[in-house]
């Protein structure tokens, strides 16, 4: 039989009794183009096998005999069964919300490892496990609106969460003694309570504001720690009882052990104890402190009191009378007694700072031998005093003042009486004196005493020095540092194995570089005295004494005393006239008390036959009998160039000089004339 497609259709439509249009059934089967099998009824879809063989029924489906599924079922609607039973390696129900936000989670239970799961499959999260032993873990929060009841033991691994106006937790004790207590956790009013519900008493309470409350006394085994502060309105003992004087301290520790009290954060911060004083009216962080730092480890004591000190006593007698170290709020360390006339006393050790007895060996000045440092920039830049081998070291990085007295009028400066210069290492004196001695009291107005009471030599001022042949040192004195400020100078030269001390220098204003008058040695005991350049001045009635020599019986004086020489004009007082020195004027030497005179005189006149004198000595002759004299050692006057000797005799306690012919006759001129003539004549004579 030959057919179109068509005319099979439509005797299948008619078949099948299908109404509606072939494409669109009311009620029927369609097979379309895509090759999808629909069966339709009232014009609605309701049992569909799809081209992938997929089957989607839109109505319930009840299947009386039951169901069994080898692959997985997608169910879009409800599924109603008395009976459903899913069966594999790890069965499971999945339940899909596709209606929700993009967020909602999906759900599934499943059975694995004897394990009952109830898993968000969204979030990849167990909410519900019922384990192979039996427990139940339930992994977020549970609320119980009813309540529950346990008959057996509970373990609870995360939050459990009482949700009341007064929510509590009760512990009953059914099992032992009448008199057992029963307790209760309890949240009222912002209060967390342990409660003795037997006896009705609170045993334990954390209030609003933190403070926690334990009314009975509360003994710990094991210690306790604590991180935060410790607050007590009574006293919290730490031993049986309290031992001690007086009203119970707010804390009392008393043990056996090495450690009452230790105060550890386990956090590595910073631990404190801090004690305070509400009265100062400056709040609770006022007070002391004791902290360990947390980065440092640096422990530090802070009193927080405005204006407060940190005071340390070692008696009970009260702060003032006991007190021995105070740091005062602006940071001094005060020490000793601080107020009054002081407490002196002369038969014990005064306080004191003991320092130990640790010091430095190495070199001198090295900045490890202070053992008090006032300034300290670093190694090259402090200041101190310090202990090296037998020696007391006063560093400085620079200049060295001492101060003394006051400068008044309530300035609290003191004079500056003497400066070491960092540069030059000189001591400077300012208008002061130095006094270096241990008894004698010293003139006042000298810049340095140097002195001692004993017999014995004293070796007041050392210059040392390694004294290699042409070494020398100077005592120099100056008013600047250019060699024309010099006004003088001592210095000490050595020229192996001889030694010379030198003055000189002696002028100002130029420079000078000439010592004018030296003492070198000539032996071990001996030495000249060298002026090079300037005289020997005595003073009057001074001179050089030659006591140390071998004396007459008759010494009356061994001073050398005078010595001068000059000229004077010799007059002729008698025997001539018009008489005119030759070389102008006489010539004198006088040693001690000689004198000695000589003269020439040239005669322009005539004689008057009278006794030959003369006048005008430089000197008074000493009143005595034994009168100087001397000779005429040449004339060519006429009636004296005759006479075989002329002596010319010098008058007591004058000035006066007489010409005799031998020693006891007159020596007469002529009276003839003298024009051209002279006289030569040489006199020795004792002076006044």
């Amino acid at each position: 039989m030959s057919q179109t497609k068509a005319q099979l259709i439509s005797d299948l439509v008619q078949a099948l009794n299908f109404t509606g249009t072939a494409s669109a059934p009311a009620n029927g089967l369609f097979l379309s183009a895509t090759n999808t099998l629909q069966l339709s009824t009232a014009s609605t879809p309701r049992l569909t096998i799809n081209s992938d063989g997929h089957v989607d029924v839109v109505g319930n489906l009840d299947v009386g005999a039951g169901i069994d599924v080898t692959g997985n079922i997608t169910a879009t609607g409800t599924i109603t069964s008395n009976d459903i039973t899913i069966q594999d390696q790890q069965p499971r129900l999945n339940f899909v919300d596709n209606a929700g936000s993009p967020n909602d989670p999906d759900y599934l239970f499943q059975v694995d490892g004897g394990q009952f799961v109830l898993h968000d499959s969204t979030n990849s999260v167990n909410k519900f496990v019922v384990n192979s032993d039996g427990h139940i873990d339930f992994i977020p929060n549970v609320d119980f609106s009813a309540g529950i009841d346990v008959t057996g033991n509970s373990t609870i691994n995360g939050d459990l969460t009482l949700t009341d106006s007064q929510p509590r937790l009760n512990f009953v004790d059914n099992a032992g003694g009448t008199n057992d207590p029963d307790y209760l956790f309890q949240v009222d009013g912002g209060q967390f309570v342990l409660h003795d519900s037997t006896n009705s008493v609170n045993k334990f309470t954390v209030e609003a504001n933190g403070v926690v409350t334990i009314p009975p006394n509360c003994d710990f085994g094991a210690g306790i720690d604590v991180t935060g502060a410790i607050t007590g309105t009574t006293s919290l003992i730490g031993a049986t009882t309290y031992g001690g004087g007086g009203a119970a301290p707010a804390l009392y520790v008393s043990n056996t052990g090495g450690r009452q009290v230790k105060i550890h954060n386990p956090n590595a911060g910073t631990s404190s104890l801090q004690i305070t004083n509400a009265t100062t009216g400056q709040g609770e962080d006022a007070g002391t402190q004791l902290f360990t730092q947390a980065t440092t480890g640096d422990f530090h004591t802070v009193n927080k009191f405005v204006s407060g000190d940190i005071a340390f006593t070692t008696t009970v007698s009260g702060p003032a009378s006991g007190e021995r170290l105070r740091i005062t709020a602006d940071g001094d360390l005060t020490f000793g007694t601080q107020s009054g006339g002081g407490s002196p006393t002369n038969s014990s050790q005064i306080r004191h700072f003991n320092l130990g007895r640790d010091h430095w060996s190495g070199t001198a000045g090295d900045y490890r031998a202070l053992r008090l440092k006032v300034y300290h920039v670093s190694n090259d830049d402090v200041y101190g005093i310090g202990i090296s081998s037998n020696l007391l070291e006063i560093q400085s990085q620079q200049n060295i003042g001492f101060f003394a007295g006051s400068a008044g009028g309530g300035t609290g400066r003191r004079i500056e009486r003497a400066r070491i210069d960092a540069t030059n290492g000189r001591l400077q004196l300012s208008s002061t004196t130095l006094r270096i001695d241990n008894a004698i009291v010293p003139e006042s107005h000298a810049q340095l005493n140097i002195g001692s009471t004993g017999s014995s030599e004293t070796r007041a001022i050392d210059i040392d020095g390694n004294w290699g042949n042409g070494e020398h040192k100077s005592i120099t004195f100056t008013h600047g540092t250019s060699t024309s400020d010099i006004v003088g100078q001592i210095n000490c030269v050595h020229n192996s194995p001889d030694s010379s001390l030198r003055f000189g220098k002696l002028y100002h204003g130029g420079n000078s570089t000439a010592y004018t008058m030296t003492l070198d040695s000539t032996s071990t005991s001996g030495a000249n005295l060298t002026l090079h350049d300037g005289n020997l001045i005595f003073a009057s009635g001074h001179g050089i004494d030659f006591s140390a020599t071998s004396d007459a019986s008759g010494a009356a004086s061994e001073l050398l005393d005078d010595y001068e020489e000059g000229t004077f004009t010799p007059v002729v007082s008698a025997g001539t006239t018009n008489t005119q020195t030759f070389d102008q004027t006489g010539r004198y030497t006088k040693i001690g008390r000689m004198v000695y005179v000589q003269f020439l005189l040239q005669y322009s006149g005539a004689g008057n036959n009278a006794h030959m004198q003369f006048s005008g000595l430089p000197f008074t002759s000493a009143n005595n009998t034994s009168r100087g004299g001397g000779t005429v050692l040449w004339t060519n006057i006429p009636g004296l160039n005759d006479a075989e000797a002329l002596s010319a005799i010098v008058e007591q306690n004058a000035t006066t000089l007489l010409l005799y012919r031998g020693m006891d006759s007159s020596a007469t001129t002529g009276s003839g004339g003298f024009t051209n003539k002279a006289m030569y004549i040489r006199v020795t004579y004792e002076a006044t």
